[in-house]
């Protein structure tokens, strides 16, 4: 009877560390999917504010008169 509650209770702890590694994996892949589009909106913003101040640069030399 003892070694039989042992056993059970080995066996709910395996199964507990298991669901807990399953839990930790798939929070760690959630994160690097959240990191991946904050990445490529970080970089979405830069390219677009380049080309918000070259178009401003460009505006800007238009409107200096001709020497």
């Amino acid at each position: 009877m003892e070694n039989q509650r042992k056993q059970e209770e080995t066996t709910a702890k395996q199964e507990l560390e298991r669901a807990k590694l399953l839990q930790a994996q798939q929070l760690n892949q959630q994160k690097m999917e959240q990191n991946e589009e904050l990445a490529e909106l970080r970089a979405d913003t830069s390219l677009e504010k380049q080309e918000i101040a070259n178009d401003a640069r460009f505006a800007l030399e238009n409107m200096k008169p001709n020497r």
